[in-house]
């Protein structure tokens, strides 16, 4: 009798295990930033979900970004849909202040220290369609052209208009750029209103070396667009904390004058002085080529003085992570009530 319950207690631990499927979240570093896809992992929320920040999309008449008491500067609406493969060069600016207040209502103090962005693929057909991003560049600072310049601070809430007649800017402070080489991304799921990918800047919006009068200017440029209209947000209801295994990232490095992006894949930052103008159809920065290279540890898990973050996780490009899928915990269940069965069986 013993050894009927040992074989069958190992039987139904077999048949359990065997049947246990995993789901792969796709990661992929490159240059500033960590774009991990968003169709395999448990996602739990800590955000009030209000209203998300929209940063670029394709809606006719515009855009306003205001929820409750935070009203954030509207987004740019000329992301193109119906058969355009290119956005150009796109803008979208901000102030640091008014990104703080929306964090700051949606989810709380002392619980975000990174600015995460969330891309909707909406191309139409089947899943596994991809977008190719060419340029993503975020600017402290920047002197927008044409003159004269936009300010997104205080009271002066950037219209859709304001935001589309940005063509480059002047001079800023580059905090975090897409590497040489572009970024396709498939689209994981159909339909519109569900993020595709998640995008880590490691750009802590509540840094001490960011001031609530400092402003952030967001440069894009997409190709291989079909009849999509994609859209790239700020959640209300997700931030870093929330996306599994990535979790909340770390900041590491400090900065002395110029500019900090982080390695999220060594922890390692660049310190760039920029001083130069973007190409507004190619999307690139010429930049002074002065340049200081400091080195820090990405697994530390503290917060330095630094403007960018590195990443804690140490993951490569095309890294995925295994995480059991629901169905694997039910059939986990059925093994256990086998098991129990055959325990009291052997009472019997």
């Amino acid at each position: 009798m013993k050894r009927k319950f040992i074989i069958g207690a190992a039987l139904a631990a077999i048949f359990t295990l065997a049947s246990m499927r995993f789901a792969s979240a796709e990661t992929i570093t490159t240059s500033s930033y960590l774009f991990q896809s968003l169709d395999a992992l448990a996602l739990n929320g800590t955000g009030l979900g209000n209203y998300n920040v929209i940063l670029f999309e394709n809606a006719v008449g515009g855009s306003g970004n205001s929820g409750g008491t935070v009203n954030v500067d509207n987004s740019n609406t000329l992301l193109p849909t119906g058969g355009t493969s290119t956005s150009q060069s796109l803008f979208w600016m901000t102030s640091v202040a008014d990104l703080q207040a929306f964090y700051l209502q949606q989810f709380g103090s002392g619980t975000i220290n990174n600015i995460v962005l969330f891309l909707d693929l909406n191309e139409t057909g089947q899943a596994g369609e991809t977008v190719t991003i060419t340029a993503l560049n975020i600017y402290k600072n920047a002197t927008t052209t044409p003159l004269p310049s936009l300010d997104p601070t205080g009271s002066n809430d950037l219209t859709s208009a304001a935001q589309q007649s940005i063509t480059g800017f002047s001079s800023g402070t580059l905090l975090a750029q897409l590497s040489t080489a572009s970024q396709s991304l498939s689209q994981k799921s159909t339909g519109q209103g569900v993020d595709d990918w998640s995008i880590f800047t490691f750009i802590d919006p509540f840094d001490p070396s960011l001031l609530p009068t400092d402003t952030l200017l967001f440069n894009i440029m997409m190709s291989d667009l079909a009849s999509g209209g994609e859209l790239l947000s700020i959640s209300g209801a997700f931030s870093a904390c929330d996306i599994s295994p990535q979790g909340c990232g770390t900041t590491s490095g400090t900065t002395t004058g110029g500019t900090t992006t982080s390695d999220p894949t060594t922890g390692g930052t660049t310190s760039p002085t920029t001083s130069g103008t973007t190409d507004p159809t190619s999307g690139t920065t010429t930049n002074d080529p002065t340049t200081t290279t400091t080195t820090g540890t990405a697994s530390t898990g503290t917060s330095t003085s630094g403007i960018s973050t590195a990443g804690s996780t140490g993951e490569t490009s095309a890294t995925t992570r295994d995480i059991p899928e629901p169905a694997s915990f039910l059939l986990l269940g059925a093994g256990l009530v086998a098991l129990s069965r055959v325990s009291r069986r052997k009472q019997d």
